[in-house]
């Protein structure tokens, strides 16, 4: 049979992410192989806003997928707008160890200990919204390139802000590192887990898709993208979501922001209603900005 062929950004934290999808594969007996790209996102340099927001990391992905030149594209979540390649699907949810932030520094500061006046290197909106909303003093400066560029900062800067399951996966521990609460510090919707997009008439990686899918991480999974399609996410706007599951009842945190100004919410339903609920709150957010 031959290897099912995983397409994924070349970066560091990507292939990492891509050996758990492929362990995942290969415990099944099937063989992958891997197909690494420098996407439109890894080859520019401005601000994802200006690159046309967070899509530009899927698209050259997605169209070899399109373009049967893989199998599997093999996604971080946060990364997935809320329009997708026609004919593709996300079948497979892997990861979800945390989806918190995490304040890196060092000094091993947390945000309430950071100096007044501080700089922190950001490249998301929705960081920096939070950044200002707890810590107005500080100084947000914005930074792109892969985790181990952006850890470069920190010769300039105080902090800066990244994924904890990020620093996991990379095995990175010589920095001191705070995780931020996710109540208080509302991840990216998704943030934390691995999706993995199939064509719909692939039905060999739909099937393995399926299999390796953690059913606890799609549960959250599912939701958080109804949540971003019902808000017409394209990256433009601040949003983040993080969910709870406990007794059968789905608990989510919103947090949105437009300039300075922020909105934060919650819902709690049953979970058998968790991805329409989501997608309501996410089409309220929609056509009420703020």
């Amino acid at each position: 049979m031959t290897p099912i062929r995983l397409g994924t950004r070349s970066s560091a934290l990507a292939m990492a992410q891509t050996d758990m999808v492929a362990r995942a594969i290969q415990a099944l007996g099937d063989e992958v192989q891997y197909c690494p790209m420098t996407t439109e996102g890894d080859r520019q340099s401005g601000p994802l806003q200006a690159l046309g927001g967070k899509g530009v990391f899927i698209r050259d992905i997605e169209r070899a997928l399109v373009g049967h030149e893989v199998d599997m594209a093999v996604h971080s979540l946060k990364d997935v707008t809320s329009t997708m390649a026609e004919g593709t699907v996300l079948a497979g949810f892997l990861g979800g160890e945390s989806c918190a932030d995490c304040l890196v520094s060092r000094a091993g500061w947390d945000l309430t200990t950071l100096p007044q006046g501080a700089t922190v290197g950001t490249s998301s909106l929705r960081r920096a919204a939070l950044c200002h909303y707890h810590r107005p003093d500080l100084q947000v400066v914005p930074i792109r390139g892969n985790v181990q560029t952006r850890l470069t900062q920190l010769a300039r800067l105080d902090a800066v802000l990244l994924s904890e399951v990020g620093l996991r996966r990379l095995g990175i521990t010589q920095w001191p590192s705070v995780s931020l609460s996710p109540l208080q510090f509302v991840p990216a919707p998704g943030q934390g887990v691995i999706a993995i997009q199939v064509r719909e008439s692939d039905a060999r990686a739909m099937a393995v898709a399926t299999a390796i899918s953690d059913a606890n991480t799609q549960c959250h999974a599912t939701a958080h993208i109804q949540f971003l399609k019902g808000a017409h996410f394209n990256c433009l706007i601040p949003l983040g979501m993080y969910s709870q599951v406990r007794d059968g009842r789905f608990m989510a945190t919103l947090f949105r922001a437009r300039d300075r100004h922020m909105a934060f919410a919650q819902f709690d339903c049953d979970i058998q209603d968790k991805d329409r609920v989501s997608w309501e709150w996410g089409n309220r957010w929609h056509h009420h900005p703020l």
